[in-house]
């Protein structure tokens, strides 16, 4: 709840609300006023706001506290009018099941508040002289937007106007992990106006190797919010849009609307070429990247011109498409990601940059941009490879006479039967979870970091599918998960042609049985 008061208030009775049964912890601010600001004596200060607009944003930034962090409850107290040195102006209070949540949330919503609502102050000083300030820019008082890009601004590519086309432009963000954290940074210091971050995963302790925006403190956060609130204090001038979700067949339009260039930034080929046929289809510039061990790959696609194909392609003709290459999706699993087949943080990390690097270069229209082309890095040995890649005459999908047209589920499917393959874990009674044996193939290190409690499993880790001993009863039926259900599709994909058919993928995986036995408390496997 959030109120506006024009009278001092009391906090008792709202501390008194705040408890709950379910609740282990209490936080709270109070923010009071100080007899000085900017080496000036301030003798008190006077609040205007904008009632129903704080109102509804303040219910907003709860929300999304209670969304990041798992809140009980959060009271928000402001006051208006004029006050004294020493009265309280601010008073936030938190309820929550543990005390790192409550800290962060609260401190969460009392920043959020600074920041978002239509609250001014005007400060009264002790030489007789008033001015008024609006809260929302003061957490940018220390440095100014000149003073953040000054060193980039000099170099004559970028200058003033190339800055200002930064300021100006949209990038979103396709995943979280090693490449977006690298990206993302970078985005955010180039001074990128808005950043859309789309990413529906948590943050685990395997991450944080390689994912620089992140701590150990915010393991089983959400990196969404982790990561919007760091590059918001990274720099204070940019915007940064949230989407907590994995972008798919049903829900891209809302997210893409308004971007103007995509970094895909995600590690399977489900997403890579869903993103590539959304650029193609909905014009869009397209940033990629990918990782293999101790090779990373990095390309662009941009829309081609309306006109047909020259005989000779210029360079602009030359883009291609993800389908140019690659018509069909390869076969989930043919290529391990960072889970099964590991990775060194740097790798990820260059990558990631290179691609920030290749968006600005699109904003600023800059020269040797890549263009279809795939640059191909070494980190072992050095070695950078240029590969030249033209637009086929026969893509499905970009070329004059495409048979793909629009964005349809079944074109991100390894197989047209993925439906008789897969099974959701909440569609099975509790009273019948004990018919079922299951099969964990998560590696070995997923498994000690994250085990699935209340689960009994066969652990058979994907990397060894084909050195399994392990022997597939006619009589009992098997579920098999991994993290978020691509590896398991596979597994059960490669059984079923073996001839085991009594096998289904666990759709999202891991965290769908940990759901699944925290809501059936009394279901045993």
């Amino acid at each position: 709840m959030f109120k506006l008061y024009s009278e001092p208030f009391d906090v008792t009775p709202f501390i008194k609300e705040l408890r709950d049964p379910a609740a282990g912890a209490f936080s709270s601010c109070e923010g009071w006023v100080r007899d000085h600001h900017d080496g000036q004596k301030v003798t008190a200060l006077e609040y205007e706001a904008l009632a129903p607009l704080c109102e509804s944003e303040a219910r907003k930034i709860v929300d999304e506290a209670k969304s990041e962090f798992g809140i009980t409850h959060a009271v928000c107290l402001h006051r208006t009018g004029r006050l004294s040195v020493g009265e309280m102006s601010v008073w936030v209070g938190v309820s929550a099941p543990h005390r790192t949540e409550a800290f962060k949330a609260c401190r969460y919503i009392i920043d959020e508040l600074k920041k978002r609502l239509p609250i001014w102050k005007k400060e009264f000083l002790a030489d007789g002289r008033t001015h008024w300030v609006n809260c929302q820019q003061e957490h940018s008082a220390k440095v100014t937007e000149k003073e953040y890009y000054s060193r980039q601004t000099i170099l004559s590519e970028i200058g003033s106007s190339g800055q200002a086309k930064l300021r100006a432009s949209r990038i979103l963000v396709v995943g979280a992990g090693g490449l977006g954290s690298s990206a993302l940074t970078s985005l955010a210091q180039a001074g990128v106006g808005t950043i859309g971050i789309a990413e529906f995963d948590k943050l685990h302790a395997s991450n944080l190797h390689r994912q620089s925006l992140y701590a150990a403190a915010d393991i089983g956060q959400n990196k969404v919010g982790l990561a919007a609130r760091q590059l918001q204090s990274l720099n204070p001038f940019i915007k940064i849009e949230k989407y907590a979700l994995q972008i798919n067949t049903d829900n891209f339009k809302d997210v893409i609307a308004g971007f103007d260039i995509i970094l895909d930034c995600t590690d399977n080929f489900a997403a890579k070429f869903l993103l590539n046929d959304i650029a193609v289809l909905y014009q869009k510039t397209l940033i990629q990247a990918s990782i293999y061990q101790f090779e990373g790959q990095i390309r662009a696609y941009s829309p081609p011109p309306k006109e047909p194909l020259a005989k000779e392609p210029t360079a602009v003709e030359r883009t291609s498409c993800l389908r140019c290459l690659w018509p069909e999706m390869p076969a989930a699993g043919c290529v391990g990601n960072c889970v099964e087949a590991g990775v060194v943080g740097v790798v990820p990390n260059v990558m990631g940059h290179l691609q920030a690097w290749e968006a600005v270069k699109w904003v600023l229209q800059l020269p040797d941009r890549l263009r279809g082309d795939v640059l191909i890095f070494n980190f072992k040995n050095y070695d950078v490879n240029k590969i030249k890649h033209f637009r086929s005459s026969q893509c499905p999908l970009c070329s004059e006479h495409p048979s793909m047209t629009m964005i349809k589920k079944e074109n991100y499917m390894n197989s047209p039967k993925e439906s008789d393959f897969t099974l959701d874990i909440d569609s099975i009674p509790p009273a019948e979870i004990k018919n079922y044996t299951f099969v964990d193939v998560r590696e070995e290190s997923e498994v000690e970091l994250s085990p699935v409690k209340n689960v009994k499993s066969v652990h058979l880790p994907f990397s060894h599918f084909g050195d399994w001993d392990f022997e597939f009863a006619k009589d009992k039926e098997y579920l098999i998960y991994c993290a978020h259900g691509m590896r398991s599709l596979t597994c059960v994909e490669r059984l079923q042609d073996e001839g085991v058919t009594n096998v289904w993928s666990v759709n999202n995986g891991a965290e769908a049985l940990q759901h699944y036995f925290a809501s059936h408390p009394k279901a045993k496997s």
